[in-house]
């Protein structure tokens, strides 16, 4: 039997999607600034008239990813708050979670790429800036709310556990920040469980 067809938006989503697979690598690997438009299309097997017709600028590509990694993320967190079962089992579901996200190394590299061309270019700033708020907004609600289905309440120094998630997040994807003797002797995700293990823990009961 054949395959259903495509339809032209469903095309264009493929097209984008590869076009973005191709560009975390190029930035990854050339920084945002050094990567050009033909080796992005050329990484997905297309021409450099295919990019244009699907983004006009790089500035328009990167707009694209940070809205398919704000989904990413915060999927992440909704998955495992839609299963709650017991702490320890949300616990090592977010590990086990953080662990299966793929090129995770890349895709730190691509972090601090895209907070570099925030830093330079004056346009994306604000964009960036956005997307920054609102994971933040999300992922600050969604702990929240996990506090609250296992009987805590926000400890007072809640916005620092959150930065310190996301900056954890960020380091245990790039063994030169950590060192390749930390992250070589244990997984990213079992170091991210520890730390939100001992937050949960210390975190105060709800009726207190």
């Amino acid at each position: 039997m054949a395959a259903a067809r495509l339809s032209r938006k469903e095309s264009q989503e493929v097209t984008r999607a590869r076009l973005r697979s191709s560009a975390i690598q190029a930035f990854a690997r050339h920084g945002i600034a050094g990567s050009r438009i033909e080796t992005i299309a050329e990484g997905a097997g297309y021409s450099r008239g295919a990019f244009y017709s699907n983004y006009r600028t790089k500035l328009d590509l990167l707009v694209d990813l940070l809205r398919e990694k704000q989904i990413r993320e915060i999927q992440l967190w909704r998955e495992v708050l839609s299963h709650t079962v017991d702490l320890e089992s949300d616990m090592a579901q977010l590990a086990a979670r953080y662990d299966g996200l793929t090129n995770v190394r890349e895709r730190a590299m691509l972090n601090s790429e895209l907070q570099l061309e925030a830093d330079r270019n004056e346009a994306f700033r604000p964009i960036f800036q956005a997307y920054l708020d609102a994971v933040y907004a999300e992922t600050r609600t969604l702990f929240e709310l996990m506090l609250e289905r296992h009987g805590k309440r926000a400890p007072a120094n809640l916005d620092a556990i959150l930065v310190t998630i996301r900056l954890l997040g960020l380091g245990l994807g790039s063994p030169s920040i950590l060192g390749t003797e930390i992250v070589g002797r244990t997984s990213p995700g079992t170091i991210m469980l520890q730390f939100l293990s001992s937050v949960m823990a210390s975190a105060p009961a709800a009726n207190s």
